[in-house]
């Protein structure tokens, strides 16, 4: 019973204790914790032993309240969706750290009244900004109080500069029946869609029932949407997907691009592009995640200056004909040029 008395009666250790047990001054000790300016190594590790030594825990409300920012940024996202967007929380954890901000997840159903605990957090004035990974707005969410970006929107805003790039080089070789083979779940297709009903373009889409793409889903889907629906120009995206399309049109006698136009898209490797002389769009995920973040740290900081997104490059190669052509025609693209 004394000794329990003797813990609670002991003094609670300050960043004064620990910068006196390191050697150096408490803003050094500040530092190490928030990572906001550059220390050593040496220095960080010995600050964090002597803050296990002395159980030091810093202060994240006084902190905040004089500092008036925590490095923290709030990531709401819905849990029925955390599996399909693991890859993309990632990326936008690792690309906060990189800019020096810690990360909390608040998990809300997509429903009245959800993201309350979230909502604590930014009335106590702990979390500098929001990332909405939710599927769509509604009215309570708890990010509209903070500076915040809706993750959804910027990822689909950025990719459909990238459709209508795509769509209207297609156009501009008169290509009117227009498909998609892509991944379950992908954005690409979803996007494509919107544009090409906007733009009165007949549209079929093939869809992926795996997670990965795959050779055989290249093959089935160039039955379906050349075969069956006489598509003139596709669009694959993931290098099985466009192998499975370009043996499929090989089994089947169809030249490309003189009868089947292919544009790919996604993190195509540029070996495998130049072997097959595949026209592709230049947009990788990463890209949208770090200009998104920009956006946010730009609202944080009052920045005067905001990233407007990314911009896809067409790097067109030898996959893209026009859709009048006939067998041995001149393609109506140049090789290796980047629109």
């Amino acid at each position: 019973m004394k000794r329990s008395n003797a813990c609670c009666n002991r003094k609670k250790a300050t960043i004064c204790d620990v910068a006196m047990m390191v050697g150096v001054t408490p803003g050094t000790v500040s530092h190490a914790f928030s990572g906001k300016r550059a220390i050593s190594d040496k220095v960080r590790r010995q600050v964090f032993d002597a803050a296990r030594k002395l159980d030091y825990q810093p202060n994240i409300i006084a902190q905040a309240m004089r500092n008036k920012a925590t490095g923290l940024i709030g990531i709401l996202i819905d849990p029925a969706g955390l599996q399909k967007k693991q890859m993309r929380l990632a990326e936008i954890v690792t690309t906060l750290q990189m800019n020096h901000y810690d990360t909390i997840i608040g998990m809300t159903a997509q429903e009245k009244g959800s993201g309350n605990s979230m909502q604590r957090l930014i009335s106590g004035g702990l979390i500098d900004g929001m990332i909405s990974l939710l599927p769509k707005k509604f009215d309570d969410c708890p990010a509209m109080q903070v500076p915040a970006i809706d993750a959804e929107a910027e990822e689909r805003s950025n990719y459909r500069k990238a459709v209508e790039k795509v769509v209207n080089y297609f156009r501009a070789c008169g290509h009117c029946r227009i498909g998609c083979i892509a991944p379950k779940a992908h954005i690409f297709p979803q996007v494509l869609g919107d544009v090409l009903e906007e733009k009165g373009i007949l549209y079929e889409s093939e869809y992926c029932f795996e997670e990965r793409d795959s050779v055989e889903t290249g093959m089935s889907g160039a039955e379906r949407l050349i075969g069956h629906q006489s598509a003139t120009a596709v669009i694959v995206i993931g290098e099985a997907i466009a192998e499975g399309v370009y043996r499929w049109a090989s089994l089947h006698k169809i030249p490309i691009p003189a009868r089947l136009s292919l544009i790919g898209v996604d993190m195509m490797d540029e070996i495998f592009c130049r072997k097959f002389s595949l026209t592709t769009i230049r947009h990788t995920p990463g890209d949208w995640i770090q200009n998104a973040v920009n956006r946010l740290l730009c609202k944080i900081n009052r920045s005067e200056f905001m990233p407007d997104g990314i911009y896809p490059e067409l790097i067109i190669r030898g996959s893209v004909a026009s859709a009048f052509t006939e067998f041995g025609n001149t393609s109506c693209e140049m090789k290796n040029e980047i629109l």
